[in-house]
C-alpha cells in the first residue's frame, strides 16, 4: 500500500518547498499507520477553517 502513497509523498515535498508562503497550507510532518491489514501514509496538515481550494472555487 505504501507504494500507492507516492502522490502524498510528492505533495509533502511540494509543501516543503513552499513552507514559508503564507498562502500555502503548512505540513507539520507525516506518519505511517497500520489499519485493516494495510499500512497508510498520512500527511499532518494545518487546519483550513474555510475549507479546501475546491470549496472556495465552487463558491
Amino acid at each position: 500500500m505504501l507504494n500507492r502513497s507516492q502522490s502524498l509523498r510528492n505533495e509533502r515535498e511540494f509543501l516543503r518547498m513552499f513552507k514559508d508562503c503564507p498562502q500555502i497550507i503548512r505540513c507539520f510532518g507525516f506518519n505511517v499507520t497500520f489499519e485493516d491489514d494495510l499500512y497508510l501514509y498520512n500527511l499532518l496538515l494545518e487546519f483550513a477553517p474555510a475549507g479546501s481550494l475546491v470549496d472556495r472555487i465552487d463558491e
